[in-house]
């Protein structure tokens, strides 16, 4: 497998959590919108390039698949903060 692969699964996941975060904070259970944040933050801090975490497969695979991921991650951050 090549360095671009890990990053494409890397990004799935990230992918996947950010859409599991937009899912729950539209369903119309109490609270939901605490399972929407943990989603991003997990996203935040999953994305920084050091060690084991996604962030460096994804960086070291495609830069620009991690800035887009990082860009969107850090926009739903900060509105995450807000709400």
């Amino acid at each position: 497998m090549s360095e671009w692969h890990h990053a494409l699964i890397g990004a799935a996941g990230i992918v996947c959590v950010l859409i599991l975060g937009a899912f729950t904070y539209f369903l119309p259970f109490n609270n939901m919108e605490y399972l929407a944040k943990l989603c991003i933050y997990f996203c935040f801090w999953n994305l920084i390039p050091i060690s084991k975490l996604d962030g460096i497969q994804i960086f070291f695979g495609s830069r620009l698949l991690w800035s887009t991921l990082a860009i969107i991650t850090v926009i739903l951050t900060a509105l995450a903060l807000m709400i």
